[in-house]
């Protein structure tokens, strides 16, 4: 691992992480603050559970909305995953793809640092930017709570914040992976959002039946459930164990691969 690799790609990407951790913030304590009204109508919204298909969108851990933990885990935590793969996917796509279409991977493999170095650095630069993006989503969350005198479990919305992190650095460690194969970065982040879009609803269409559950497993959202840490206070350890599992062999494939292609510079 080359620390100068691992700080020019975290200040590359400071700026617009900062920004969109602003963003992300901003749009969670909104909705969080708009839970007063909504759970007026909260009678409207859990008939609405009783469909299996917005059932399966949602996740079976989602009862009912009348509670600021439900309500933020329907209209916000039950897809964040899914956001936070594509943003992901666009920070790294310019990890690999991204140096050999702007005709910089040269200079970079000139460092005397291995192929497998720049990769492992490109993506530990991923776990500051993660945690930031990650940070601003919980902390303004039980902020807007507090906001409007509704008390939370903060360590359970810590757990949930850990997962998503986990999760973060597993879609990262798929974007690395295609990255790695490609040298278009928007080709890159395309098809890592088309495959994190694919895995999320392979997830939904798997909990919808139990003959079709067994597809599931081959997404990497099937592994994290914060709505059940939020709603039930339950958590799955075993599932975080295998989804880093998963993220340390995705990571070696990449690293693999990286190592093996033949790069023209021409």
């Amino acid at each position: 691992m080359s620390f100068n690799i691992f700080r020019q790609s975290i200040k590359d990407k400071a700026r617009g992480a900062i920004i969109a951790t602003l963003i992300i913030s901003g749009f969670v304590f909104f909705m969080g603050s708009m839970f007063p009204e909504a759970k007026k109508m909260s009678g409207a919204y859990d008939e609405m559970l009783q469909n299996p298909a917005f059932k399966a969108m949602i996740g079976d851990s989602i009862t009912s909305l009348s509670t600021f933990e439900g309500f933020m885990s329907a209209e916000l935590y039950s897809y964040m995953g899914l956001i936070i793969g594509c943003y992901v996917a666009f920070l790294t796509a310019s990890f690999i793809a991204g140096e050999i279409e702007n005709r910089t991977a040269d200079l970079l493999l000139s460092l005397p640092v291995s192929r497998a170095g720049i990769v492992i650095s490109r993506y530990m630069a991923l776990i500051p930017v993660v945690t930031l993006f990650v940070l601003g989503l919980v902390g303004s969350a039980v902020i807007s709570a507090a906001y409007i005198n509704v008390p939370v479990d903060i360590v359970w919305f810590a757990y949930a914040g850990l997962s998503f992190i986990i999760l973060g650095l597993a879609t990262g460690a798929i974007s690395m992976l295609v990255s790695s194969f490609l040298s278009d970065s928007k080709q890159s982040a395309i098809i890592s959002i088309g495959i994190f879009v694919l895995m999320y609803f392979t997830e939904t269409i798997g909990s919808m039946s139990s003959s079709l559950d067994t597809i599931s497993v081959l997404s990497i959202f099937h592994y994290v459930d914060t709505p059940a840490m939020l709603i039930s206070h339950t958590s799955n350890l075993a599932d975080l164990g295998v989804l880093v599992a998963m993220t340390i062999l995705i990571l070696a494939l990449a690293v693999l691969n990286f190592q093996r292609r033949d790069i023209n510079f021409a």
